[in-house]
């Protein structure tokens, strides 16, 4: 059964992903007023500093989380872009593809909301930090017995 290929469009899905915690962020700080928010220069001290001074520290650190959180995306996008352009090139399965791109996205997607609505260092302590971990602990525990996506050889 030939699958259509579908990872490639991980790569400006996941791109799109990582921009909503900058529109999330600027939403918060300007309180739904993009007017508010100088885009010459938005990294300014000048900027933080009014930012800190009109905001509650609740808000103010929600903001900082969503800037991370957004920064924090682009930075692990050429890893997925590697990802994807070496998983085609070595000519993978499909399905295989589709479901580890597809999984990356769904766990991505969880993470970017951990990483913005966790607020303390108790709430990691519950469980916030299995999130990232997730896709690999399949692998860890191998797989299960009907799937190869864990060897790298493609045989059981």
């Amino acid at each position: 059964m030939t699958t259509t290929n579908y990872s490639v469009y991980s790569i400006p899905i996941y791109f799109l992903m990582n921009f909503a915690p900058h529109v999330y962020s600027v939403a918060l700080i300007t309180n739904r007023n993009p007017a508010r928010y100088n885009n010459v220069n938005p990294k300014a001290s000048s900027n933080l500093d009014s930012f800190r001074k009109r905001a509650t520290a609740a808000t103010y650190s929600r903001w900082e989380r969503a800037r991370a959180a957004h920064s924090n995306g682009y930075e692990s996008l050429p890893l997925l872009v590697a990802a994807v352009v070496l998983g085609n090139m070595a000519k993978l399965d499909a399905g295989t593809m589709n479901w580890a791109f597809g999984a990356f996205l769904v766990l991505r997607a969880a993470y970017i909301v951990a990483y913005i609505k966790i607020e303390t260092q108790h709430a990691l302590e519950r469980g916030g930090t299995p999130t990232p971990f997730v896709g690999e602990k399949r692998c860890w525990d191998g797989g299960n017995e009907d799937d190869n996506a864990c060897d790298p050889g493609g045989e059981k």
